[in-house]
Formats: C-alpha cells, sequence, structure tokens
C-alpha cells in the first residue's frame, strides 16, 4: 500500500515515509467556558500556517510520488451518483470529526455541508480539465470556498478542514496517511467509505 503524506504533515516527510513534523491542531475542549478563547486560539494558527501551505502543497507531490514517480491525483468522475455519493459521505465525515474530536455542536452540521458543497464544487471544475485531479489544486480550490464559513463557534478553521478532505480522499483511493489516527481510523470502519458506498449502490443497482 502506498504511504502518502497529507498536507499537515508533509513538510516534515523523509524519504522513508516517517513524519519528522506535524503541525498542532487545536487541544479538544470539553465543554468548557474558555471555548470562545481556543477557537480564536484555533484560527490564530490556521492563519499562521496559510504562509507555509505553497511549501507544503510541493512536498506531498515529492513525498507520495517516491514510490510512484507521480504526484497525488484523483481518477476521473465516472458519474454524478459518483460526485453525489463522495458529497454527502464528505458532509457526514467532517461532521462527525467535529463531533467526536471536540463537542456536538449544531455548527458541525452546517460546517459539514459546508465542506461537502466546496468539494462538489472543486471537483467539478478540476474534473472539467482532461486528465486525472491534482489533490493539491483541489485542496487550494476548496480552501477558497471555504474561507467563507463562519469558524467563531468551532475550533478548526478552513485549511484543517480543507487538509481532513484531502486526507479522506486519499485514504479513500486506498492510501495509507501518514498521520491517520486511531479515532480516524476507527470512524472509517465504522461509516465505511465513499468507495464502499458506491459499490452498494451500485450491487443494488443490479439486484
Amino acid at each position: 500500500m502506498l504511504r502518502a503524506a497529507c498536507v499537515r504533515c508533509a513538510g516534515g516527510v523523509v524519504s522513508n515515509g516517517k513524519s519528522g513534523q506535524v503541525l498542532n491542531r487545536p487541544a479538544a475542549s470539553s465543554k468548557s467556558r474558555r471555548h470562545h478563547d481556543t477557537a480564536r486560539s484555533s484560527h490564530r494558527r490556521a492563519a499562521m500556517r496559510m504562509p507555509q501551505m505553497d511549501s507544503h502543497i510541493r512536498n506531498i507531490s515529492a513525498a507520495s510520488g517516491q514510490a510512484t514517480g507521480q504526484p497525488p491525483t484523483l481518477p476521473p468522475l465516472q458519474n454524478e451518483q459518483q460526485l453525489e455519493i463522495e458529497k454527502q459521505w464528505i458532509t457526514e465525515m467532517i461532521q462527525v470529526w467535529q463531533d467526536e474530536e471536540f463537542l456536538e455542536q449544531e455548527v458541525h452540521m452546517h460546517l459539514g455541508v459546508a465542506a461537502g458543497q466546496a468539494y462538489e464544487r472543486a471537483r467539478r471544475q478540476e474534473d472539467a480539465a482532461p486528465g486525472d485531479t491534482d489533490l493539491s489544486n483541489l485542496l487550494f480550490t476548496m480552501l477558497q470556498d471555504l474561507q467563507q464559513f463562519d469558524y467563531t463557534e468551532t475550533f478548526t478553521g478552513a485549511f484543517d478542514v480543507a487538509n481532513k478532505i484531502v486526507e479522506l480522499l486519499m485514504v479513500n483511493e486506498g492510501q495509507e496517511v501518514c498521520c491517520q489516527g486511531a479515532d480516524d481510523t476507527a470512524r472509517l470502519q465504522r461509516l465505511g467509505t465513499a468507495r464502499d458506498r458506491q459499490q452498494a449502490a451500485q450491487q443494488e443497482g443490479n439486484t
């Protein structure tokens, strides 16, 4: 299985596929009064990461391309059903990720919807060009869309959400993401991948 570096930690990936540096995530909080302070701190950290983003994107291609000689890509969409399944899967995964990593909030449902819509628009735009979709281009396109969301009531930011979507897409394509934790693995085992759902839909259509 190809081991690829996600955008968050690609800047610290060395030739043996191990991550030397992982950017910090905002620490989880259990319904404390410091909710807003934690959220603001998270937003500041996300803003500080933005100037580093271009170098991270370049490194993800180098890190994952060591085994294949190619940058990470997505194959062209097969049909509208595939895009709709992937959109709904991302919507659900982003909401559950935020609910389980921090605390359940209605805003996470809205964030999941925004993430799914950002992916759909970006994928349509990138898929309009011939050939495979470059994941770094997809991430930049999603990021521009996700920056319009109001993160005031969350513990995350546009960069983290866009990067999480890319991680999910890499896992969906069978790539092992270097910074995937036990919680991420458990969620995928419980909820499945978009490819699992697409195969189930195809089998149902054949019966």
